[in-house]
């Protein structure tokens, strides 16, 4: 079994990154790593120290540190923004595989002396464990903020990057680069995306050689991050993603089950729409494949809109929906029921989407197509009826040709591969 410095490493020189992503209960937990095992890729488990004093500092590392074992799966422990040398310290001696010492408050000066006595003072207790330091202001909290902070007088230089790393001796950075912790509400609504200083990213990566983390990446634009990863960032912190899923799975099992009193059974709605969220962010952090593992094995992969085969790469679509090119009737496709095919309302477009976020932007697309006659209606991705993950499209109900060739066009359009 790999070590977390060595998995860095392998994703490094692979051109993906390890996603990070922060739990406040075994719910998050286990939908985070029943994604991972599904995918094949290694993960980092982060706790704040909030969330560390509600689990529990020896709890979560024995937790986490159960399911390697017993797996033998790559899920390592990060202590995720720590203060004190003695939390720090605390850490360390339950096992962590990462502790985050985080003076970046502080002036750079005062943020060095802190942070080289903090990997003094964890690698006597665990010589393997890893430091990252931080340094640069990317506002705090991973909720849901009104504004966003004042970030550009923050944002970290090439040179006081490098100062720090070789005055510390951490063995990760986490700079400020344009990211911000938490969301906007337009963000949680997918209107708006945070982009990164993806020039400031690869100028640090040159005068630091060192891993490097990306902090508050929920809400964050998908290009973005690709242009990331390439430019030098190794892990990549989600967290407010997270709770935002996991209190809309709740809410939504309050809703359809009033009477259910049960907390597994509820809970469960709450872990699928993590792993959902988590799926999504993993496939898209590990390119095109899990390049992570030594063997060619080829792994499913969603992230572009593609599921990866051992034989062939097929379009979604064309697996969902009859193959037009070949003459196909195109109302034939087993995802129409009978009563739909009959049915004699106006062509229907439907979205199904594996969040709001997602539910949103497909009504936007879907509003390109209400001119033309098509009525667009948008769901919610149910994972108990679709076996497939991120943003899929179904053209269902549309009883003429013309309106499902229509619709099926415009589908392929927006949601095709993107050039690399």
């Amino acid at each position: 079994m790999p070590n977390l410095h060595e998995v860095l490493k392998r994703a490094q020189s692979n051109g993906v990154a390890v996603g990070h992503f922060n739990i406040s209960d075994s719910v998050q937990l286990k939908a985070v790593f029943s994604a991972a095992q599904e995918l094949k890729v290694p993960i980092l488990i982060g706790v704040s120290e909030g969330e560390r004093e509600f689990i529990g500092v020896r709890q979560i590392a024995a937790l986490v540190h159960s399911l390697r074992e017993e797996f033998e799966f790559p899920i390592f422990l990060n202590a995720d923004h720590t203060y004190s040398v003695a939390k720090a310290q605390e850490a360390a001696r339950s096992g962590f595989d990462l502790v985050v010492f985080d003076a970046s408050k502080q002036s750079l000066d005062d943020n060095v002396r802190r942070t080289k006595e903090a990997v003094e003072a964890v690698k006597s207790i665990k010589p393997d464990i890893l430091v990252e330091g931080e340094i640069g202001y990317i506002g705090t909290g991973s909720a849901i903020h009104e504004e966003v902070p004042e970030l550009s007088k923050g944002l970290t230089t090439p040179a006081e990057a490098k100062q720090y790393a070789e005055s510390t001796g951490i063995d990760m950075l986490a700079p400020a680069v344009g990211s911000m912790h938490g969301m906007l509400p337009s963000m949680v609504q997918g209107k708006t995306r945070k982009r990164l200083d993806i020039a400031r990213i690869a100028e640090i990566k040159r005068a630091t050689q060192v891993l490097l983390t990306l902090h508050g990446g929920s809400g964050t634009d998908d290009e973005d991050f690709r242009r990331a990863i390439a430019a030098g960032i190794n892990v990549i912190h989600i967290n407010t993603e997270l709770r935002v899923a996991w209190r809309r799975g709740l809410e939504d099992a309050i809703r359809e089950n009033r009477n259910e009193i049960v907390p597994y059974k509820l809970l469960q709605f709450a872990l699928e729409s993590v792993k959902q969220v988590a799926s999504a962010r993993m496939r898209l952090f590990n390119g095109e494949s899990s390049s992570w593992s030594s063997g060619n094995e080829h792994k499913e992969n969603l992230a572009m809109g593609t599921r990866q085969s051992a034989s062939k790469d097929t379009p979604i679509l064309d697996q969902y929906l009859p193959d037009h090119g070949q003459g196909k009737d195109p109302t034939a496709s087993p995802l129409l029921s009978s009563s739909q095919q009959l049915a004699g309302s106006p062509p229907t477009l439907i979205i199904k989407a594996e969040n709001d976020v997602l539910r949103d932007e497909g009504e936007a697309y879907g509003r390109k197509l209400t001119s033309a006659g098509v009525e667009v209606v948008t769901t919610r991705y149910n994972p108990t009826i679709h076996d497939f993950v991120m943003l899929n499209a179904l053209a269902q109900a549309a009883p003429t040709r013309a309106a499902v060739m229509q619709a099926v066009a415009f589908l392929k359009e927006v949601f095709a591969e993107k050039p690399k």
